[in-house]
């Protein structure tokens, strides 16, 4: 999954606004279909530490 992220997505820049999908199971009828979060920082493993 990482692998295909690295190559389909874009990397994100720290402070830098991002749109997070919520799955259809972790959602009720009225809730967001997406989350807005900022990128706090980058680990040494190339995952993103987020904020909301």
């Amino acid at each position: 999954m990482k692998t295909w992220s690295d190559k389909k997505l874009k990397p994100a820049e720290v402070g830098a606004t991002v749109r997070v999908p919520v799955p259809d199971v972790d959602k009720g009828r009225g809730d967001a279909r997406n989350i807005l979060a900022v990128v706090i920082e980058v680990t040494v493993d190339g995952y993103y530490r987020l904020g909301t």
